[in-house]
C-alpha cells in the first residue's frame, strides 16, 4: 500500500468527490478547502501506484500533481504531473 497526496488545480465539490470515488473504487481523503486529496493505493511499487492513480482518476478530477506522502528508501519523495 503506498499513501500518495493529489494536488488539484481547483476545489470540488462533495457531489464530484463522491463520483470520483465511485467511478475509481477507491477511497479519497478531502482536505479542509477540497484542493487536495490523500488514497491509499495497492500496488507492487510507488510508480506503479502513480500509474495506477493517474489511469483511475485522470479523468475524473482535475490533478494537478501526484506526491508520495512518505519519502521512498532513498530519502526521496515521488512525485509525478500530467
Amino acid at each position: 500500500m503506498y499513501a500518495i497526496d493529489i494536488t488539484l488545480t481547483r476545489p470540488v465539490e462533495t457531489v464530484e468527490l463522491k463520483s470520483a470515488q465511485q467511478e475509481s473504487s477507491l477511497l479519497l481523503a478531502a482536505d479542509d478547502d477540497r484542493k487536495r486529496l490523500v488514497v491509499l493505493v495497492s500496488a507492487k511499487n510507488e510508480h506503479r501506484a502513480m500509474r495506477k492513480l493517474w489511469k483511475r482518476l485522470e479523468s475524473a478530477l482535475p490533478i494537478a500533481v501526484l506526491c508520495s506522502l512518505f519519502p521512498g528508501p532513498d530519502g526521496k519523495y515521488l512525485m509525478s504531473t500530467p
